[in-house]
């Protein structure tokens, strides 16, 4: 969502956020982590080219 403005980023994050009381899975990758905390429940990272899971 990185260039959106303040009212992108809410309509996409109650579109994700529908999508989600909906039960479809989202897969989104994303450096900003105030995105990740407010939209994800499970978090991967890559470490050293190894996919952790951090939550």
């Amino acid at each position: 969502m990185n260039g959106l403005d303040k009212n992108g980023v809410a309509e996409m994050r109650a579109l994700f956020l529908e999508e989600k009381k909906q039960g479809k899975t989202i897969i989104l990758a994303s450096h900003n982590k105030e995105d990740i905390d407010v939209l994800c429940d499970h978090v991967y990272e890559m470490e050293d080219g190894v996919l952790c899971q951090i939550r």
